[in-house]
């Protein structure tokens, strides 16, 4: 009976937790991720062989002696000269970690060049799996982003952090899930804490987020029953670009004025004749120069106040679109940090972080109480400070700083906290040199962009602006073919490649004629002064001129033929379309290119910037290729 009742005994299970899976099934490896985990090998190779044997250059020798002395107790000030102060805290961390040396200090540059192969996996809903393949295999072999993965300096941590942002973006379009804005607000500050050039950055994908949302809402049912509300807040906008417009044109005209009544020493090395006249001393603004400047920012006011009545009556209609909470985020947070801007627009030095004191009577046998105490109740003393340069800077910082707030908690008040206390935690930490250095977060809101804003005018490297023209080809020719090909197989996707490069071929006409009608000119005359751009301007427009003629007058009836396109080529606009993913790439690639020839500074290792729309978009391209085939 007991042999009958007794219980068999148990057979042992296999134990199902992840750490006794073994690896690969753990990885659940496919072809594709083995692919990537070659691409990371490589990547490690090519990244970290030899780190340390070439010798420092100069950059990132004054790199490396900031974070040295940080690393050893000396402390970490931020200047903006040396950008943010993302870089010196992780290689201060490498010092700690590995010791102090060359390996070390590109160390944490070196792990996101690694990094950024990865990247692109993050994206292949959009790619492609198999475009994102080809996009990872771009960075890999891409000569810009190997050498300056190995390098010291501010670009890749730029790169990867702008990359966060960009990715999130598109995942909260799509999803609409927090966490992305919370990843959002984390790469948007890690952007600004590493370098100036985040601006360019948020220039190009916060005006495409405008353009996608303006697309978007264009067709919506609800715009023609709230339209009839946005006119006040529209005419206020339009009043405030002609305010802008006027006293910007005013204020050229004056400066013209001045400098040609100024007198200037002669060729000779005489002095200046004492007895002309002068319309303002030096250092100095005439009145009409110092109205305008005020009058630009009454109109920026203007403008921004239009613009928040506007949207305020889209709610809650606009709410829908996650595009505009994007927009919402990248102003608020970002607004006191261009305030450097109308610092400069009305004149004052955005960098100086002066003060203003008055010596009192007595005051050597005071206490420090009795000193303020006495300065606070004498009218000369807080006449002093209030013109103090730091006060009239800190006056926009505060304001801008006070809009963002009251506009961020009007959009959503939990949301937009959480995203705020992200953002301005992490540039309170880094910038602050994890609260050591106070004054850091001054200098990072507003000596960031107005010590830059200073370097344009200087336009250090000397180069002209056709630099990355004549450069980027050079090293990135796979890119720059392959994103060119993207770009025709898009519009030939949209079946506007017609209508597109038409009118690509005409700018390219126009710029050589430009340029050569210029040339020939001017060509025997020395003084820049007598040359003139009018005859290249008459040349453009003529190519210009004709080939739109012939445009209106014949080609596009014949595309819409060709395209069997019954109501002309209106048929072929769809809004929606034009502003999806690969356009942001398109987007992207072509502002980079005017944005970075433009800026002063043109220097070798911002080329690393172009590469990657182009990679992107080459990717893309590659990946359907080879799904076609």
């Amino acid at each position: 009976m007991t042999e009958l009742t007794q219980l068999p005994a148990e057979t042992p299970q296999p134990k199902r937790d992840f750490l006794s899976r073994p690896l690969i099934a753990a990885l659940n490896l496919d072809l594709e991720k083995a692919i990537y985990l070659g691409f990371i090998l490589i990547a490690i190779v090519t990244r970290f062989y030899g780190l340390g044997d070439r010798v420092v250059s100069h950059d990132e020798s004054l790199h490396t002696q900031f974070s040295y002395q940080y690393y050893n107790g000396d402390g970490y000030v931020h200047s903006p000269l040396m950008h943010g102060p993302s870089l010196f805290h992780a290689t201060a961390v490498s010092y700690w970690l590995f010791g102090d040396s060359d390996l070390a200090s590109r160390i944490p540059v070196a792990i996101l060049g690694v990094l950024l192969i990865l990247i692109p996996y993050f994206l292949r809903d959009w790619l492609g799996r198999t475009g994102a393949l080809f996009t990872s295999f771009l960075f890999l072999i891409s000569p810009y982003i190997t050498y300056y993965s190995r390098y010291i300096r501010h670009d890749i941590y730029l790169i990867t952090f702008a990359f966060i942002v960009f990715i999130a973006t598109w995942h909260y379009i799509r999803e609409r899930r927090n966490k992305y804005l919370w990843w959002f607000a984390a790469g948007l500050v890690l952007m600004f804490a590493t370098m100036e050039a985040a601006f360019i950055y948020v220039a190009i994908f916060g005006s495409f987020l405008v353009v996608r949302l303006l697309a978007l809402i264009a067709g919506a049912p609800w715009v023609r029953e709230v339209l009839p509300r946005l006119r006040l807040g529209v005419l206020l906008a339009l009043l405030g670009v002609v305010l802008v417009g006027a006293g910007f044109a005013a204020h050229q005209f004056i400066d013209g004025e001045e400098a040609t009544t100024t007198p200037t020493a002669t060729s000779e090395g005489f002095a200046v004749d004492p007895n002309a006249t002068v319309a303002a001393t030096a250092g100095e603004e005439s009145t009409g120069g110092v109205l305008t400047r005020w009058i630009e920012i009454a109109g920026i006011a203007l403008f921004s106040l239009g613009l928040f009545l506007t949207v305020r009556e889209m709610r809650p209609y606009i709410d829908q679109y996650a595009e505009f909470d994007l927009i919402i985020l990248y102003v608020t947070l970002l607004l006191p940090m261009v305030s450097p801007l109308f610092i400069r627009i009305v004149g004052w030095n955005p960098t100086d972080y002066s003060v203003n004191t008055c010596m009192l009577q007595g005051q050597e046998t005071m206490t420090a109480f009795q000193v303020l105490a006495a300065r606070l109740t004498n009218a000369t003393c807080l006449a002093a400070f209030a013109t103090s340069a730091v006060v009239k800077s800190g006056l926009f910082l505060i304001i801008t700083l006070v809009v963002g707030i009251l506009v961020g908690l009007w959009w959503d008040k939990k949301r937009w906290i959480v995203a705020a206390i992200i953002f301005h935690g992490i540039f309170l930490v880094l910038y602050t040199s994890v609260f050591t250095n106070l004054g850091g977060w001054r200098t990072g809101m507003i000596g960031s962009l107005g010590y830059w804003l200073e370097q344009h005018g200087v336009q250090r490297g000397s180069q002209p602006w056709y630099y990355y023209l004549f450069v980027t080809p050079f090293y990135e020719f796979l890119p720059v073919i392959f994103s060119l090909a993207g770009i025709y197989l898009w519009t030939k996707q949209r079946r506007i490649s017609g209508v597109v490069w038409y009118w690509v071929l005409l700018v390219l006409l126009a710029i050589p004629a430009y340029s050569l009608a210029n040339w020939f000119f001017n060509r025997d005359l020395a003084d820049p002064a007598q040359q003139t751009i009018i005859p290249g301007l008459i040349a453009a427009a003529a190519i210009l001129g004709a080939g739109a003629a012939y445009w209106f007058a014949a080609r596009r009836q014949q595309l819409a033929r060709r395209l069997g396109l019954e109501r002309g080529l209106r048929e072929l606009v769809d809004l929606p379309a034009f502003v999806g993913f690969v356009p942001s790439l398109i987007w992207w690639m072509l502002l980079t290119w005017p944005a970075y020839s433009i800026a002063g500074e043109k220097m070798p290792w911002l080329s690393v910037h172009f590469v990657i729309p182009m990679a992107l978009l080459s990717g893309w391209y590659l990946g359907q290729r080879v799904e076609w085939a």
